[in-house]
């Protein structure tokens, strides 16, 4: 499941519409919902205790090089708020990430 979870964070280009409103244009990302979906369920993932010390870095270096980029703001929240559990439990796992 993480692997799955994992897979599904990088914004796809694919999933971003862009619709012509007159003279601007507005873009529209359809994978939020996807991308949501999958932090949460990292988050639940590490709540549980079902990560190995492993997967944590793995889930750590994808919140700092996707969660905390994206310009969905929901998602953003989402990662910080994933990013201050791990950092009560695994101090060690999101120092090494912080350059």
């Amino acid at each position: 499941m993480q692997n799955f979870a994992l897979a599904e964070i990088p914004t796809r280009k694919e999933l971003i519409e862009e619709v012509d409103i007159g003279p601007f244009t507005q873009k529209y990302d359809r994978g939020i919902p996807i991308r949501r979906a999958a932090f949460q369920l990292l988050q639940t993932l590490f709540e549980v205790g079902a990560l190995s010390s492993d997967s944590i870095l793995k889930v750590v270096d994808a919140i700092v090089t996707y969660g905390l980029v994206d310009t969905a703001e929901e998602v953003t929240v989402l990662t910080l708020q994933i990013l201050a559990k791990v950092t009560q439990k695994a101090c060690v796992h999101v120092a090494t990430k912080l350059e």
